[in-house]
This record gives structure tokens, C-alpha cells and sequence, in this order.
């Protein structure tokens, strides 16, 4: 495992593993590029939860001993300086866009084929998947960094990713995922039943202005989604709770005229919010990498 910042906050880096059989030195020009799989934590954005204390932390891992180069993305949480939304956000847009530095021959030339690059979430963690890898699609369309300036973007920011050919995404695995945050404030999700709240520093309830916010954020306000997705969900989930995931699978189908390549549905009869993310629990793990292998092999 190496750590790379692509910021300068503490919390502005990523975690890459690469397969166990592939070994990084500056001489092995040779070695093949290996699919990439980015991977965002949850924990409703809330600070105490990092890579190194939340569930998911035994999927990098065991996706490179799968022949994925795994990159964990760190970010800001809610309430570190500069984050919560959009500051969250931008973030993970500037993780994928430093992938790009990282594959670069002339840079630190790291074995990784972007052109397979797939991304998974889970939790909140989910919902930053979901987002940016449509905030990747826009930019990679449009040329175009934070048109309408939701984005907040500093200097050194917007400098980052001014002249980036943005990487689109082969598709997004979104598991549990806080797929519209105007639904998660109305539904209190979280122990405490404000985390989308606190995430956003408003309620949508605010003013225009707040459900402006509320819907540049939420994936279930980007629909028709341009990147594909898989959603795997617990039957036993109770943290996000079933219908939140089913009732934006439904809205997706809707969105895309009912095209199954749009969007794709895994329900894990026996899987609470948790066991998804589980690499020792055969079931869920096989259904993610079913899913990942999805996109990679289309």
C-alpha cells in the first residue's frame, strides 16, 4: 500500500493497492495497467470516520488480490475546515483527477488503466460516488469546470482541474447508497437524524437557495444518470433503509425509459447495512465484484 496527497489537508490523499503480484519500481516499464477501482468510505460524512475506522476497510485489500489497482479515497468530512458539501465534493473529483497524475508515464507512472476505471461507495459514501462520477461525465462533455459555480472552487482548486480531460467512469457501484439527500433529511437518517443537515449546513427547507444546494448535491436530482450503476442493497438494512435505495431505482428506471444498461439492482436477501461490505462475507463480496466486473468486462 503507498499513500499519495492530492491535497494539502490532512485528509486530502488516497490509499492505492496494487495487485500482489505487481511490484512498484521505476524500472519495470513492462508491467500491464491494471483495471482501477476507486473506493469511498461512508460514515454520513461525520469526522470520526475515516478509512482506517470504517466498515469498508477490507475491500481495497481484497480487491487487489482480485487484480484491481485499489485506490481508497480519503476527504474532508463535515466538519473539518473546507468541508461538508460542496467542499466533500470537490474533494473526491480532485482524487480521481490526481489518478491521472499517478497514471502518467512522465509523472509517477503507476500501473493503472483509467480507461477501466470504476467507482464504489458505500453509505454517504455512496451518494459522493454517484455524484462525481456524473460531475466527471459533465466535464469530460463539456470541457467546463463549476459553470454555475455550485462547486465553491478556490484557485488552486479550479487551477487543478482547469485542462484535466476528465476520466468518465465505466460505471458506479453504489452500495446502500444516501441516494437523495432531500428524501434522507425527510426521512432523519443517521442515529441522530441530522446528517444530511449538517452535511449540507442547511435544510432544504431553508429557502430556494438551500433546495438549489439540496438538488446539485443529490444523484436522485442528476437523473437521467449518464454513467451506469449497480445498487446493492441489504434486505436487512436499517441504517439506510430499503425503500430509500428502491425508491431511487425506480426514479433511475424511470429517468432512462426503463433501459436496464442505465441502471442495475442487486438485493442481498440476508445483508444488513454492514455485512455489503464485508470482504469475509462470500455472498456480498461476490455480488460486488459481479457488479464490478460488470462494467470492467462491457
Amino acid at each position: 500500500m503507498r499513500v499519495f496527497f492530492y491535497g494539502s489537508a490532512a485528509e486530502q490523499f488516497v490509499r492505492l493497492h496494487l495487485p500482489t503480484s505487481s511490484e512498484i519500481h521505476e524500472s519495470n516499464s513492462t508491467r500491464s495497467p491494471h483495471p482501477v477501482c476507486a473506493v469511498i468510505h461512508g460514515g454520513y460524512w461525520k469526522n470520526q470516520y475515516d478509512l482506517d475506522s470504517y466498515c469498508i476497510k477490507s475491500i481495497a485489500p481484497a480487491l487487489a488480490r482480485r487484480g484491481y489497482a485499489a485506490v481508497e479515497v480519503e476527504y474532508r468530512r463535515r466538519d473539518h475546515p473546507g468541508g461538508g458539501w460542496p467542499g466533500t465534493n470537490v474533494d473526491v473529483v480532485l482524487a480521481l483527477r490526481y489518478l491521472s497524475d499517478l497514471a502518467d508515464p512522465a509523472s509517477a507512472a503507476l500501473p493503472l488503466d483509467l480507461s477501466r476505471l470504476v467507482i464504489m461507495g458505500h453509505s454517504a459514501g455512496g451518494c459522493l460516488a454517484m455524484w462525481a462520477a456524473e460531475e466527471c461525465h459533465r466535464m469530460h462533455a463539456t470541457g467546463a469546470v463549476d459553470t454555475d459555480g455550485a462547486l465553491s472552487l478556490s484557485e488552486d482548486e479550479r487551477e487543478g482541474l482547469e485542462g484535466w480531460r476528465a476520466v468518465v467512469p465505466r460505471g458506479v457501484v453504489a452500495i446502500a447508497p444516501v441516494a437523495d439527500l432531500i428524501e434522507g433529511y425527510e426521512q432523519k437518517l443517521s442515529d441522530e437524524g441530522d446528517a444530511v443537515e449538517r452535511y449540507m449546513k442547511m435544510r432544504p427547507t431553508d429557502s430556494s437557495v438551500a433546495r438549489e444546494a439540496y438538488t446539485r448535491a443529490s444523484p436522485a436530482h442528476q437523473l437521467p444518470n449518464r454513467v451506469p450503476q449497480a445498487l446493492i442493497l441489504g434486505r436487512r438494512d436499517t441504517d439506510v433503509p430499503l425503500a430509500h435505495g428502491e425508491s431511487y431505482y425506480e426514479k433511475a428506471k424511470i429517468a432512462a425509459h426503463n433501459d436496464e444498461s442505465s441502471v442495475r439492482l442487486y438485493s442481498i436477501e440476508s445483508a444488513d447495512h454492514f455485512d455489503l461490505v464485508d470482504c469475509y462475507n462470500k455472498k456480498c463480496f461476490e455480488t460486488l465484484i459481479e457488479a464490478v466486473e460488470g462494467f470492467i468486462h462491457t
